[in-house]
């Protein structure tokens, strides 16, 4: 599965490779993000039809 920012950029590997968080729980996301200094981004991917959806939140490191 794919993941993207509102602007299409792939985020997928920085997932993978642990160089963004992602959350499902936007409490928690905002909980990490103040930890850590950082913010909160909304993460679409790809349904079937090639449409995006909503997946979750990402916090970059």
């Amino acid at each position: 599965m794919k993941l993207f920012t509102e602007n299409r950029t792939d985020v997928t590997l920085r997932v993978k490779r642990g160089l963004t968080s992602f959350f499902e729980c936007p409490k928690e996301a905002s909980i990490h993000a103040r930890q850590t200094g950082s913010y909160v981004y909304n993460i679409f991917k790809n349904n079937k039809d090639k449409k995006r959806v909503f997946a979750g939140y990402g916090v970059p490191k």
